[in-house]
This record gives C-alpha cells, sequence and structure tokens, in this order.
C-alpha cells in the first residue's frame, strides 16, 4: 500500500472518529434525540460520505484483508450513516453483501444494512437490528416475521433479539424518551421522502 492509499485510509478513519465524538457530545448535552437529525449530526454525515464516495470512486471497497478491519469499520460506519443518500447507502449495501457472500465480513453488518434500507423505503426490516426509542425502552418495529427474527439473526451470528435490546439498554443511551418514536411518523416520513427514499 503506497503512502496516498495510507493517506485514503486514515482520513476515512478520521472521519468516522469525528462522528462517533460529535454523537457523543451530542449525547451528552441530550440534543441527540430532541429533532429527527440534528443539524450538526447531519452535517458531518454529509460530509463524511462525500469522503467515502471519494475513496470508493477512486479504490472500491476497502475490504478488511486488504486494507485492514480498522479502514473497513471506518468505511461501514460512515456508510451506515448516509441516512440522507440512499445511493451511497445502498451503494455500501451492495459491496458488504458481496463480502458477506464470500465470508470476509461478518453477517451482521450486512443485516443492519439490509434492515436499514428496508425501513426507509417502507419496507419491515427481517433482523430486528434497527432499533427505536419509546416511552418504555427500545423496541425493534415492524419485523417481517417476529416468530422467526431469531432464527434469522442466528443466520448472520447475531444474538436474539430480546438479548440485543438488552445489551443496547445498558448502553450509552437507554432507548427512554417522552414520546414514542416511529418509523411512522409523519416528520420522519417526509424526511425520508426529501431525500428520495420515498416518492
Amino acid at each position: 500500500m503506497n503512502s496516498i492509499e495510507k493517506q485514503a485510509g486514515q482520513q476515512l478513519i478520521d472521519a468516522a472518529k469525528k462522528d462517533m465524538c460529535i454523537r457523543a457530545e451530542l449525547l451528552e448535552s441530550g440534543e441527540l434525540m430532541k429533532a429527527i437529525y440534528h443539524p450538526r449530526m447531519e452535517k458531518c454525515h454529509i460530509e463524511n460520505a462525500a469522503i467515502l464516495e471519494k475513496f470508493l470512486d477512486a479504490y472500491g471497497w476497502p475490504a478488511p484483508s486488504t486494507w485492514s478491519n480498522e479502514v473497513h469499520d471506518a468505511a461501514w460506519l460512515i456508510g451506515i450513516h448516509s441516512v440522507g443518500q440512499p445511493n451511497i447507502l445502498k451503494r455500501v449495501f451492495y459491496f458488504i453483501e458481496k463480502l458477506w457472500q464470500a465470508k470476509e465480513v461478518d453477517g451482521g453488518n450486512y443485516a443492519r444494512l439490509y434492515d436499514r434500507i428496508a425501513l426507509y423505503e417502507g419496507r419491515p426490516q427481517k433482523y430486528g437490528t434497527q432499533l427505536w426509542a419509546s416511552i418504555k425502552g427500545w423496541y425493534a418495529p415492524d419485523l417481517e416475521n417476529p416468530e422467526k427474527v431469531d432464527e434469522y439473526r442466528r443466520s448472520v451470528n447475531l444474538s436474539r433479539l430480546h438479548d440485543w435490546i438488552k445489551e443496547a439498554s445498558e448502553g450509552d443511551f437507554n432507548g427512554y424518551t417522552q414520546d414514542d418514536q416511529s418509523p411512522h411518523d409523519e416528520k420522519f416520513i417526509a424526511w425520508l421522502t426529501s431525500c428520495g427514499w420515498r416518492k
């Protein structure tokens, strides 16, 4: 790997760290959950998506075997946070799906992308990876098949949905809000439409 490629990989790593730093600051101040999409977080995601897109155009996807796990993980984080840019998120999904099929990456990242795109397009999620906050804490909305969700999760090496919700509840945000959040919220759907996810 030459110096230009190393610099490109480091740029992805730095961009992902910036994303997580801003998220932590907004979470600490209590601002993160006050808006559907905090302007500061949105700005970061848009800027990072542009960095990722430029990288993909030049090098393709940074597979762990050729770029390192750190660069791959940074690219994946930037990709799944490109929520306002359907073309980029779907492009990332295409790469990750191929790597998962080749058994080069864990199925969990594939499942998270699959579910996020499904919900944004108005379809049910299959693996229950996308959790939403509510007055009762985290929950997984719009499951394709609630009876089989744990079976689907096992197929991509994910823990049971109950355990995933418990793990998320013990993280930096417990999922409790004053009002239930929903993928069917009118403001959220309007935002999805404005981004091109819905017609």
